[in-house]
């Protein structure tokens, strides 16, 4: 079980919207903006304004009062905001801003700009955060299964105090195979039809990235896994809810392993992109295939395959293409989303077949995206075939794991190369 960090925060413009507590949104009220960058001098004063709206949605809208206070932020490794007393955190910037008002009320339609102050002490040096809550007074209320709520918004302040620079810095500190119980079978009770076996749940790989700087990053990663000749058989991009981490945070990333692997030796390979500009994060993990772990990745990989419930189109549906040994091509993916709702998609490459090939011959342009409705996006996929290439058919695949809403859809696209022979 991963315990929260102590202080630190991923205050990303979206992710400071507060889903749990139902939304101010649906109440009509609004902050603009969301994020806000401010720098200033040690021992001096800068000014910004954020702006809280009443949209007026219906004609029975009524007026609201609204509360304004700065909070610090915590987050946990895997990802969950919490909001508490200003000043307290290692990084808070709570205590320098003083706001222009913090009690307002808005009628249907209106908004009102409200003044804040960011003032740093003379010794402060590096990047701090605090967070401006919007809370509608009197709104608490309950659920369906009823837990209290109330209607807030937050918008993240990140302040950088000039003058001393601080380079990016992080290390893995944990990596490992998350293998879960094999599924129960199916039962069959004394009448009636026989139930249906448990789902067989997925395997994940979780790393554990922790910034050991003081200057924030966004961090992106991917595994690769190769077999006992050093082939990779497999590559896909590491996810996180908040790739912002900040100094002496740590972040949760995993990556689903819905590749069936034959029983022997393999080595899981971690890179880490922490936006350094001169090095990146490695880790290597030996792996160990069992007959039990590849009946759990057999049994999980089928069940990937059934009914796609994701409304995206792939095209084409095949990628096959002819090379010889030492060229490269370049291929292109389209990507729709034909739904009502932003999906978000992780691309990533495995092998399968008669003739597998090796994945790291192919670079993907775009591992993880968002897809609002009604949009597409262009995967490029580059092909480079080594000069010593041996003659012969390779396939690989092309997975596209798509979050819609919590429902995980596995969409593949078999690619089939032919390594011909220069005359």
């Amino acid at each position: 079980m991963h315990k929260p960090i102590q202080h630190g925060a991923s205050l990303l413009a979206a992710c400071l919207v507060l889903g749990v507590i139902s939304s101010a949104a649906s109440a009509g009220i609004s902050v603009s903006p969301l994020k806000q960058e401010v720098t200033v001098k040690p021992g001096e004063a800068v000014k910004f304004k954020i702006s809280v709206s009443n949209n007026k949605r219906r004609e029975a809208d009524t007026a609201q009062a609204i509360r304004l206070e700065v909070m610090d932020v915590t987050v946990s490794q895997g990802g969950a905001l919490a909001f508490t007393e200003r000043g307290r955190q290692k990084h808070s910037a709570g205590n320098w801003i003083a706001l222009g008002a913090t009690d307002i009320t808005l009628e249907p339609g209106q908004s009102q700009g409200v003044e804040c102050t960011v003032t740093a002490p003379y010794t402060a040096s590096g990047e701090y955060y605090a967070a401006i809550m919007v809370t509608i007074k009197d709104s608490r209320g309950k659920t369906d299964k009823g837990v209290s709520v109330s209607y807030r918004i937050a918008a993240g302040v990140f302040v950088t105090v000039s003058g001393r620079s601080y380079p990016r810095e992080a290390k893995i500190a944990r990596c490992e195979v998350l293998w879960p119980r094999a599924a129960a079978p199916a039962t069959q009770p004394t009448s009636g039809p026989t139930s249906r076996p448990s789902e067989t749940p997925p395997v994940k790989v979780a790393v554990l990235l922790q910034n050991t700087g003081q200057a924030r990053f966004d961090a992106t990663g991917k595994i690769s896994i190769a077999d006992a000749q050093s082939r990779t058989v497999f590559t896909v991009p590491l996810t996180s809810k908040r790739p912002c981490v900040f100094g002496g945070d740590s972040r949760l990333f995993e990556a689903p392993l819905d590749r069936p692997l034959p029983v022997g030796q393999y080595t899981l390979k971690v890179e880490m992109d922490y936006q350094s500009g001169w090095t990146k994060a490695y880790h290597r993990l030996p792996m160990e295939i069992t007959p039990d772990k590849a009946e759990l990745l057999r049994a999980a990989h089928k069940e990937e395959q059934g009914p796609k419930n994701a409304p995206i189109q792939v095209a084409p549906e095949k990628l096959i293409l002819s090379l010889p040994a030492g060229a490269f091509r370049s291929l292109k993916l389209t990507i729709e989303n034909k739904g009502e709702e932003t999906v978000r998609c992780a691309a990533g490459l495995t092998t399968e077949g008669n003739h597998p090939g090796d994945v790291s011959w192919i670079t993907l342009g775009l591992k993880e995206f968002e897809l609002a409705k009604a949009s597409q996006k262009t995967l490029g996929i580059v092909i480079r075939v080594p000069s010593g290439a041996a003659a012969g058919l390779y396939t690989s695949v092309v997975v596209i794991h798509v979050d819609n809403g919590g429902t995980n859809t596995r969409i593949t696209v078999p690619l089939e190369l032919a390594v011909k022979t220069e005359k």
